[in-house]
Order: C-alpha cells, then sequence, then structure tokens
C-alpha cells in the first residue's frame, strides 16, 4: 500500500495538471510546476512563504507564479525531485568515465566532480528552504564519500566556502588518519598555502617530521611550475620560507638529515648541529617520530621529595619531549582552582609520599569535572595512588571510579622491563620498542583497572599503561602510567629511575599527544 501510494505521488511530479504553484527558475527562467502542499510539508520556508498570514503569496485557491532567478535550474530539479520521490536522483555517470575514474582513483588525489559540485548545491539550497530531511542526506552522502583521496581537497573546499558541518566532518576524518594521510608524500599537492598553514597550525597533526618536508617540498615543486609560467625567478627555498621555521630537525634521524642536505634547503651547519646531538644515544628526545603539538597547553600538578629542583627537572623532561607550553603548580604548596585547571588542554597529576598535597579533596574535585568537560588527564600512579597515604589524590576523581588503576599498596621490586603489549596498536605504543628502570621497580600493586582497557603490562603482569574513558556524556580520557616518571637523565642515582636509552620519553609524549588529540574532539 505504501509502494503505491509513493508510485501515485510521484507520479505528480512536474505535472501542470492539478498543480497549484509555477516555479519559473535561474537565468533561463525554466518553468517548473508543483504544489503548494508539498513544498510546505517539508520545508519551513515554503510553508511560510504560502501560508502564514502576512504573506503576499497566500493565494491557495489559485495559480501562484514564483520567481527564483538566482537557484540554478538542474538543482532545483533535484530539490524538486527528492520532494516528490523522496530519492536524491543524480544522472548516472556514463560506464566508460565510470571505468577511467575507477582506474586513476589511486594515482590522485580526488578532484571536485561535476556529481560531488551538485550535491554541494543541493546542500546549500536544502539548508536555504530549510529542509531539514534533505540537508541531512546530502550530509550522510558526503560522510560516506570521505576517503584518503579526497578528504584533504574536499576539506579545503568546503572550509572556502564557509560550510562549516561539512568542512568539520571532513577534518575530523583527518584528525583520525593523519599519519597515514601525510604519510603520503604527495598530500600537499593540491592544497593552498592557507590550507596547509591551518593544517600545520592546529593540534592535531601527528605524522613524522620527514613525511612534512617531503610533502611541502613537492607541493614548492607544483607551486613552482605554476608560477613560473607568470614569474621570474620562483624558487623551492622562497616558496617554503614561512614553513623551514616549524620544521622539527631535531626529530629527525641521519638518513632523514641526508635527504633533507640532498635539497639544498637548509644551511649545512644547521644539519651538522643537528647530526652531532644525534650521536649522544642517551638522549630521550631524539627518538620522538611523531609531529608535536605545538599550542597544546598543559598544566603539572606536582609535588616532589628534595625541593624544587626535582620539579622544574619533571616539567624540563616533558618540555624536552617537543612540548614548550607547559605550566607547572607545586600541589605541596599551592592549589589551584577549576577555572584555572580548565584553562588548560592537558592536566597530569603527579603526587608525592612525601610532600602533602594541599587539600588533596577539593583537587580530586576539580579533576573529575575537568575530565566530565572532555579534558585529558594523564595520573603517573606511584604516590597519587598509595592506600592509606593521606596524601595521594582523593575526591570524586577516585570516588567515581575515573582512574584506570584502583587505589593500592606500593609494590617494590628488582628491576623490572616491558612485558605483554596488550593493544600493539594503540597510539600511546607508537615506536616504543623498550622500557627498563634501573636497579627497582615502584609500582602500585593491583590488577584492578576499574573496568578500563590495559594497554601495556610490566613483565610480572601488573598494569604498566591503562586508559579509561567514562560512559555516558562527553568524557576525556584518564591515562595511567604506572611507574617512576623520572629517567636516569634526571635522577642518575636513582635506582627507580627508567633508563633514558629505553623509550619512557615516547611513552609520554605519546601519552599526552593521544591525549590533547582527544580533548580536541570534544
Amino acid at each position: 500500500m505504501e509502494d503505491s501510494l509513493e508510485k501515485l505521488f510521484s507520479k505528480q511530479f512536474n505535472k501542470k495538471e492539478f498543480s497549484n504553484v509555477k516555479l519559473v527558475v535561474g537565468k533561463t527562467k525554466k518553468v517548473f510546476y508543483s504544489h503548494q502542499f508539498v513544498l510546505s510539508m517539508i520545508s519551513p520556508y515554503w510553508e511560510k512563504l504560502f501560508y502564514d498570514k502576512n504573506s503576499e503569496q497566500k493565494h491557495p485557491n489559485r495559480i501562484l507564479v514564483v520567481f527564483l532567478p538566482d537557484v540554478k535550474e538542474e538543482i532545483f530539479l533535484l530539490f524538486l525531485k527528492y520532494l516528490y520521490y523522496r530519492k536524491i536522483l543524480l544522472k548516472k555517470e556514463k560506464e566508460k568515465e565510470k571505468k577511467k575514474e575507477q582506474e586513476t582513483k589511486e594515482e590522485k588525489p580526488k578532484e571536485i566532480g561535476k556529481e560531488t559540485g551538485q550535491m554541494i548545491e543541493l546542500y546549500l539550497l536544502s539548508e536555504k528552504y530549510e529542509c531539514e530531511e534533505l540537508t541531512t542526506r546530502c550530509y550522510e552522502y558526503f560522510r560516506k564519500q570521505i576517503s584518503n583521496s579526497n578528504c584533504l581537497i574536499f576539506f579545503q573546499y568546503f572550509k572556502n566556502r564557509g560550510i562549516s558541518i561539512l568542512s568539520n566532518c571532513h577534518l575530523q576524518y583527518i584528525r583520525n588518519n593523519t599519519e597515514l594521510l601525510f604519510g603520503d608524500v604527495n598530500c600537499f599537492r593540491q592544497l593552498s598555502k592557507e590550507t596547509i598553514n591551518y593544517l600545520l597550525d592546529n593540534n592535531y597533526i601527528i605524522s613524522k617530521e620527514i613525511n612534512i618536508f617531503r610533502s611541502l617540498i613537492n607541493w614548492a615543486n607544483s607551486e613552482k611550475e605554476r608560477k613560473s609560467k607568470d614569474q621570474e625567478n620562483v624558487t623551492i627555498k622562497t616558496l617554503l620560507k614561512d614553513y623551514l621555521p616549524t620544521i622539527r630537525l631535531d626529530l629527525m634521524d641521519f638518513q632523514d638529515l641526508q635527504y633533507v642536505y640532498s635539497t639544498g634547503i637548509y644551511p649545512v651547519e644547521q644539519l651538522f648541529n643537528c647530526s652531532l646531538r644525534l650521536i649522544n644515544k642517551y638522549n630521550p628526545v631524539l627518538k620522538r617520530k611523531i609531529r608535536i603539538r605545538k599550542n597544546s597547553k598543559i598544566l603539572v600538578l606536582c609535588s616532589a621529595r628534595g625541593g624544587e629542583k626535582k620539579l622544574f627537572d619533571f616539567k624540563k623532561m616533558i618540555m624536552d619531549c617537543g612540548h614548550k607550553n607547559v605550566d607547572l603548580i607545586n600541589i605541596s604548596k599551592s592549589s589551584a582552582s577549576y577555572k584555572k585547571i580548565n584553562s588548560y588542554d592537558l592536566v597530569i597529576l603527579r603526587c608525592s609520599n612525601y610532600s602533602p598535597t594541599n587539600n588533596p579533596q577539593s583537587m580530586g574535585n576539580h579533576l573529575a569535572k575537568f575530565v566530565r568537560n572532555g579534558k585529558g588527564l594523564i595520573v603517573i600512579a606511584i604516590n597519587s595512588l598509595i592506600e592509606n597515604d593521606s596524601f595521594r589524590i582523593q575526591g570524586k576523581i577516585v570516588e567515581e571510579g575515573f582512574i584506570p588503576l584502583a587505589v593500592a599498596e606500593r609494590n617494590t621490586s628488582t628491576s623490572r622491563e616491558l612485558g605483554q603489549v596488550h593493544i600493539p596498536d594503540h597510539p600511546i605504543m607508537f615506536n616504543v620498542n623498550s622500557f627498563k628502570c634501573k636497579d627497582y621497580t615502584h609500582f602500585i600493586g593491583t590488577h584492578d583497572i576499574n573496568g578500563g582497557k590495559l594497554i601495556a603490562s610490566w613483565d610480572n603482569g601488573f598494569p604498566l599503561i591503562t586508559e579509561k574513558t567514562k560512559e555516558g556524556g562527553k568524557f576525556g580520557t584518564v591515562v595511567c602510567l604506572n611507574f617512576h616518571p623520572m629517567s636516569t637523565a634526571i635522577t642518575n642515582g636513582c635506582g627507580k629511575a627508567w633508563l633514558q636509552e629505553t623509550d619512557g620519553a615516547e611513552i609520554f609524549s605519546n601519552s599526552i599527544n593521544y591525549l590533547v588529540k582527544r580533548s580536541n574532539l570534544h
């Protein structure tokens, strides 16, 4: 019965008989016929036009003539067809063209084709006419079309047109696939300088630095070829002038630097100094392969035995991993309001069992609210979660199970190392191949992770890295690192420090990047 009604309804499409609206569309004044009730049924815009008591068009018993000179004929035809067929009826591509597109799909990034252009115009028209159902259909069409080959060029197109809901949809895809997208050294070729600046200045790029550099070189070669037709003396170095300061040469290895040298872009002396730093194999920073989110604001809430020096050493370790916008509050002497805490993208918490936490109950409540607001928190489990320790964190962050490790006794063991990695492809484990403590190991001795995810364990089976995002609402994520945070680079005489030639710096910096990325999605 429903199908027969739909067929009957669709037969009235663009029929002059029984119609009571004549629509004169576009520059060619193409005429379409429709019905007031059909247009009004799905569109508040048309309903107001026809039936509002103040409307000049309120004449339901006679044929109305409506002029739409600014609307394209073929787009209005699609709109009208949708009202009668409840389907988006695009003209199918010829099989030959379709086959050709399939053959070249992997060779170059997809451009804005005719079908896509029509869908964009239809989307804009549906918004103009307040046709929510059609707007949603168009949005779903674009969402399903997103792929590695088109997301960057489509993002640029929608952003330039000011279509924020579609540009944000593609930006979300870019955020979730940055390693793969920026691994293609041709990814920037079709992008404008403004779009590249926008992408590199934002807080979600995870890519090897050499890939960013290669992509910029390829983009500059394309720009040079294009501009050489109109301008003389266009050089790669000139085109890349604004980008060179943003490239982190210290995140490259010898092979990467050799390629950079071959381009002749950087001074030899600068590259030589980078090579000298690589000789120091114990520098934990130099293993970093992923691009740091340079705009991230990080707050370290930390207390420590041994005075201010250890606190600032801890802050320096984080900054040495590439995170420059780092503030520190000594929570054994000061406290932080929720307003202060919430102004950051990420908080790192480290309590001490020798230095009391100033108002740990209030601090825990603030942190719970911070995570509820979609932000990320890293908890250094040692001392922060010790059972029967009045210096540990308290309040709702513990009571409501936000932290993916239960409060328990601190265990001391002989030197332990990285054991089973339960989620090998987790972003926190990127480039993490080894992790080991010097002489002995402190950790919270529990297997209870409060319903969180176990990412990696110590070699004795106890949790090493865990994470949890509470269900319900847009909660942020809490990552728990169950080891002493200092490396032997800071406290060489401390037996519980992790060996700086292992990958503790990667664990810290990956955790920060992972949580800042998730925080930016909320």
